[in-house]
């Protein structure tokens, strides 16, 4: 089945009329249904080329794998014209009224985070390979062409609240370039250039103190202040007549949310994000191979229920407080799970099927994407979703006992692990070959299991 027979399918048995939007991300069509009920979602997993379907966080999503980007670019010929990718229309999920806020956060989140992703993942990658020359001695620290590709894979980092204030206007249904101007704020050379001087700050009126914070790479800030800006920018639409509106409401709005935004929110969101990450890092240090151990062996079901996305937030807290991230480490760990978990399978699955479906999977999963390994194959068998969480949570513990850490915000997998180069580096040296191990040899013993279950069902 080609991906456009696949595309055609799929919006056949979602229903064309039932879209109320649709968006992607790494291995994930993800669609907002009118009537989820109209959904025949047996024929859609029956697909050639469908790993798994979920309904989560008030999104109906088609687990895909790598193609899911060329499947997206075939569905946007054939979906309506006046339909979107970028927000809902007018029609709602329906289990939207029974979320509790725990769904309606991890959804927010989740629609601000995932957009911003292809140039993170880029960038991420791009990053890996620079520190991976530098340590193999083939560019210099410091040199011309060492800075070029470090803007490359920098600047989507450094300038990170331009990209979530998109994402963010859009999920919060306001003016993108207001949201934009926001973040501009956040940015403006006074608020950086202004860190480390005599000055701890502007003041305005001489009463409210604009404190210099350097918000790069910061995601809290600016998340919510677009927020604030939905409900302010919104108020003076309806509020001004529409002859002047087009004058006064951008202008009032940026009187208003501008000051405010400097003066409470952004600090707010800051100092909170500060604060987490300082929590995080407290919770690691007083039992390092516990949380290890946990964060390593969870990983694959916060994937699975698609809260993973939320840590983003808080890797991303850790790197810009204390310049690594121990949790990227672990995860690290968790993936490499992933990725051998399906290797294991097929050297000792019998069924040619699995054998050609697990070997693809475990290389996209050393290559950082696991969720083909995960919903085709590590699901499917209980003991190979024992050891993936077993090997993932040894790994983690080891690396937290060493204090390794992530240094850059990479996409974990075989050719970024130069990004972990630093204090703790050992503890990376020694979990990877062990998580391998310990995750290979859980699958080894338990395969006559396996080999059953592909028996029962060949």
């Amino acid at each position: 089945m080609t991906n456009k027979e696949l595309a055609k399918q799929i919006l056949d048995y979602v229903g064309k009329d039932n879209v109320s939007a649709v968006t992607h991300c790494i291995t994930r069509l993800r669609f907002t249904l009118l009537d989820e009920t109209k959904v025949d979602t047996e024929k859609i997993k029956a697909l050639d080329g469908v790993l798994g379907v979920q309904n989560k966080a008030g999104q109906y999503q088609v687990i895909l794998g790598n193609k899911v980007g060329k499947v997206f670019n075939d569905l946007q010929e054939i979906l309506p014209p006046d339909l979107t990718v970028a927000s809902a229309g007018e029609g709602k999920p329906a289990d939207k009224q029974n979320k509790n806020w725990f769904a309606k956060l991890m959804e927010t989140l989740s629609s601000i985070l995932i957009p911003s992703l292809p140039p993170i993942i880029g960038g991420g990658m791009i990053k890996g390979f620079l520190f991976t020359f530098w340590y193999f001695g083939w560019i210099e620290w410091g040199s011309n062409g060492f800075e070029i590709l470090n803007l490359i894979s920098d600047c989507m980092f450094y300038f990170y609240p331009f990209l979530l204030a998109v994402s963010a206007a859009k999920r919060f249904k306001t003016n993108e370039y207001m949201a934009l101007a926001l973040a501009g704020a956040l940015m403006y050379p006074t608020i950086i250039n202004g860190l480390g001087g005599e000055s701890a700050g502007l003041s305005l009126f001489g009463i409210i103190s604009l404190p210099f914070i350097d918000y790069s790479s910061s995601v809290i800030p600016i998340i919510f202040s677009v927020w604030i800006l939905s409900y302010v920018y919104r108020f003076f639409v309806q509020k001004i007549p529409d002859l002047l509106s087009t004058i006064f409401t951008p202008m009032l709005t940026l009187f208003i949310m501008v000051p405010i935004q400097l003066a409470i929110l952004a600090p707010l969101g800051f100092y909170a994000g500060e604060y987490v990450a300082a929590g995080i890092n407290w919770l690691l240090q007083l039992s390092p191979a516990i949380a290890g151990f946990i964060i390593g062996a969870t990983r694959p079901f916060l994937v699975f229920t698609g809260t993973h996305h939320a840590m983003r937030v808080i890797v991303q807290q850790q790197i810009s407080s204390f310049g690594g991230t121990t949790i990227g480490a672990m995860n690290y760990m968790s993936v490499f799970a992933q990725a051998t978990a399906p290797l294991a399978v097929y050297f000792v699955s019998r069924s040619r099927k699995m054998k050609d479906l697990s070997l693809s999977a475990a290389v996209s999963g050393y290559l950082g994407v696991t969720e083909p390994a995960l919903y085709s194959v590590i699901l499917k068998y209980k003991i190979v979703l024992i050891a993936t969480a077993v090997g993932g949570g040894v790994g983690g513990m080891i690396t937290s006992i060493f204090g390794a850490a992530e240094y850059a915000m990479v996409m974990s997998s075989i050719l970024t692990i130069p990004a972990t180069i630093g204090e703790g580096f050992i503890g990376i040296v020694i979990g990877i070959p062990v998580t391998i191990a310990v995750t290979f040899l859980i699958v080894f013993f338990g395969r006559k299991s396996i080999q059953a279950q592909d028996a029962q069902e060949n």
